[in-house]
């Protein structure tokens, strides 16, 4: 891959809100424009456009990492970009050791949301902890009877919304669940610390295994991430959520999502999936 290859595609895979940018309107492109990273690198758009265009054009090892950090690049994408520019790595930068085992106050916290299904995340959607809404809502949307069933902890949520049939009928709008899914995903690895490896060796296999990712993910969708979900499961019954997402530490090792009710329906069905009760009722 050529640095202009990787710049391009980098931006392309980059979504505003990964560098804290607020997108009211659908964008036609994918990630970021070419002038929203020239500025944030303090460069001008022509001297970026060259640089994605492959000009042979000198770049001082300072303006290419105001570029990383205008794309949020990790540790290893930096290094990966200079060696592409020809520069030997830079001894200051070292990957991160990426910290995915969640605290015991921070799991404390994810228990006492009952009956707000709540899940502690990593930056590959991955259940690291849960409390028993959130357990008994991925158990029964999988099929499953719900309390005796193995712990959702260690499923891969974007892997059951894009691989598991169940999944798919429980949720009405399917496809732009699944759109904001993938976009929750390029926000979180775009700040991922050194897991650029582990980064790209989960989204090939998930595109291998789900033809939908993989079009999401290559191809040029760049709408806005959105929160509400309608979820309509026969063992669970029409549920309408507002998705609430925060990180639990500035190395985004881990996100807390909280799914909230809209309505008094939803508060009463969640209520009583927190206790495992007939929530179809």
């Amino acid at each position: 891959m050529t640095l202009a290859r990787f710049l391009r595609a980098r931006r392309e895979a980059t979504p505003p809100e990964a560098v804290g940018l607020h997108c009211t309107q659908r964008r036609r492109t994918p990630g970021l424009r070419r002038e929203e990273v020239a500025r944030a690198s303090g460069i001008s758009v022509t001297w970026y456009t060259w640089l994605e265009q492959g000009r042979p054009i000198s770049v001082s090892p300072t303006v290419l990492d105001a570029v990383a950090r205008a794309l949020a690049l990790d540790a290893g994408e930096r290094q990966d970009m200079r060696a592409l520019a020809g520069m030997p790595p830079d001894r200051e930068v070292s990957p991160i050791p990426l910290e995915v085992v969640p605290s015991p106050l921070v799991v404390a916290i994810v228990e006492q949301l009952d009956p707000w299904p709540a899940w502690l995340l990593d930056p590959w959607l991955e259940v690291l902890a849960c409390n028993r809404a959130g357990h008994h809502l991925v158990a029964r949307l999988s099929g499953a009877a719900g309390p005796s069933d193995p712990p959702s902890t260690g499923a891969n949520l974007l892997r059951l919304l894009c691989t598991d049939p169940s999944w798919r009928s429980a949720f009405p709008e399917w496809d732009r669940v699944l759109d904001t899914a993938v976009a929750r995903l390029r926000a979180g690895l775009a700040g991922v610390p050194g897991g650029s490896r582990a980064s790209r060796t989960f989204v090939e296999r998930l595109a291998a295994d789900s033809s939908e990712f993989a079009r999401r993910w290559h191809g040029s969708y760049g709408g806005p991430v959105e929160s509400r979900v309608l979820v309509a499961a026969e063992a669970v019954g029409f549920l309408r959520l507002e998705m609430v997402s925060l990180w639990t530490a500035p190395g985004r090792a881990a996100r807390l999502v909280v799914a909230a009710p809209k309505d008094p329906a939803t508060a009463h069905r969640l209520r009583a999936l927190a206790t495992a009760e007939n929530v179809g009722a």
